[in-house]
Protein backbone atom coordinates (compact mmCIF):
# COMPACT_ATOMS: atom_id res chain seq x y z
CA UNK A 1 0.00 0.00 0.00
CA UNK A 2 1.04 3.92 -0.79
CA UNK A 3 0.45 6.04 1.62
CA UNK A 4 1.64 9.54 2.33
CA UNK A 5 5.34 9.96 3.53
CA UNK A 6 5.65 11.08 6.87
CA UNK A 7 9.35 12.06 8.81
CA UNK A 8 9.46 10.14 12.12
CA UNK A 9 11.84 13.25 12.53
CA UNK A 10 10.37 16.60 13.47
CA UNK A 11 11.77 19.37 11.61
CA UNK A 12 14.66 21.79 13.56
CA UNK A 13 13.81 25.04 13.42
CA UNK A 14 17.53 26.26 13.97
CA UNK A 15 18.43 24.48 10.80
CA UNK A 16 16.53 27.11 8.56
CA UNK A 17 17.22 30.40 6.79
CA UNK A 18 16.78 33.27 9.29
CA UNK A 19 14.36 35.10 6.24
CA UNK A 20 12.49 32.89 4.14
CA UNK A 21 12.66 29.86 5.84
CA UNK A 22 14.13 27.34 3.72
CA UNK A 23 16.29 24.65 5.20
CA UNK A 24 19.14 24.45 2.20
CA UNK A 25 22.22 26.12 1.44
CA UNK A 26 25.02 25.97 -1.10
CA UNK A 27 28.70 27.25 -1.65
CA UNK A 28 29.14 30.11 -4.02
CA UNK A 29 31.36 29.03 -6.65
CA UNK A 30 32.92 31.96 -9.21
CA UNK A 31 35.89 33.04 -10.55
CA UNK A 32 39.02 33.91 -9.07
CA UNK A 33 41.65 35.87 -10.30
CA UNK A 34 42.73 33.83 -12.71
CA UNK A 35 39.74 32.96 -14.15
CA UNK A 36 39.43 29.54 -12.45
CA UNK A 37 36.09 28.33 -10.65
CA UNK A 38 36.63 28.20 -7.19
CA UNK A 39 34.88 28.45 -3.75
CA UNK A 40 34.57 31.53 -2.29
CA UNK A 41 33.99 31.12 1.11
CA UNK A 42 30.50 32.19 1.14
CA UNK A 43 27.20 30.24 1.07
CA UNK A 44 23.76 31.05 -0.40
CA UNK A 45 20.14 30.48 1.02
CA UNK A 46 18.54 28.39 -1.56
CA UNK A 47 15.09 30.05 -0.63
CA UNK A 48 16.15 34.09 -0.62
CA UNK A 49 19.73 33.96 -1.71
CA UNK A 50 20.75 35.59 1.26
CA UNK A 51 24.84 35.15 1.14
CA UNK A 52 26.85 34.37 4.31
CA UNK A 53 30.40 33.06 5.59
CA UNK A 54 28.79 31.77 8.97
CA UNK A 55 25.81 29.42 9.79
CA UNK A 56 25.27 31.60 12.20
CA UNK A 57 24.21 34.39 10.28
CA UNK A 58 21.86 32.06 7.87
CA UNK A 59 20.02 30.92 10.96
CA UNK A 60 20.11 33.62 13.67
CA UNK A 61 18.60 36.82 13.33
CA UNK A 62 21.84 38.93 14.04
CA UNK A 63 22.07 41.80 16.80
CA UNK A 64 23.04 44.90 14.77
CA UNK A 65 22.66 44.70 10.92
CA UNK A 66 25.61 43.42 9.35
CA UNK A 67 25.94 43.65 5.43
CA UNK A 68 25.76 39.92 4.70
CA UNK A 69 24.43 40.75 1.12
CA UNK A 70 27.31 42.17 0.16
CA UNK A 71 28.53 41.30 -3.22
CA UNK A 72 31.33 38.70 -4.35
CA UNK A 73 32.78 41.33 -5.94
CA UNK A 74 33.34 42.94 -2.19
CA UNK A 75 35.52 39.89 -1.31
CA UNK A 76 37.40 40.11 -4.98
CA UNK A 77 35.09 37.86 -6.51
CA UNK A 78 33.66 37.90 -9.65
CA UNK A 79 30.45 35.99 -10.02
CA UNK A 80 27.67 34.98 -12.80
CA UNK A 81 24.27 34.09 -11.07
CA UNK A 82 21.66 32.53 -13.35
CA UNK A 83 20.34 30.14 -10.73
Amino acid sequence: MVGSLKSDVAPNPRASCRECGAVAYRPVIARNAAGRLTASGLYQCTGCKLRFKDLSEWRELPAHTPDINASAADFGIQTRLGN
